[in-house]
């Protein structure tokens, strides 16, 4: 398998966006971020997260069938 030469300016933008990635917005951490949410509210919106990604798993598998 040949590996193909990627230009100069094509491999400095993806090496730009690839240092963004996972990164909030405000370039803090994950930890900066939550510091000053309470327990409680971390948990109310995690637990919003989560039956989201359920509920399109749940609509996605009765589509497949």
């Amino acid at each position: 398998m040949s590996k193909s030469r990627v230009a100069a300016e094509v491999r400095a933008y993806l090496e730009k966006i690839g240092a963004k990635g996972g990164k909030h917005s405000s370039g803090a951490g994950g930890r900066a971020v939550w510091a000053d949410v309470l327990a409680e509210e971390r948990s109310r919106r995690m637990r919003k997260v989560v039956r989201a990604r359920w509920a399109r798993k749940r609509a996605a598998k009765k589509s497949s069938t």
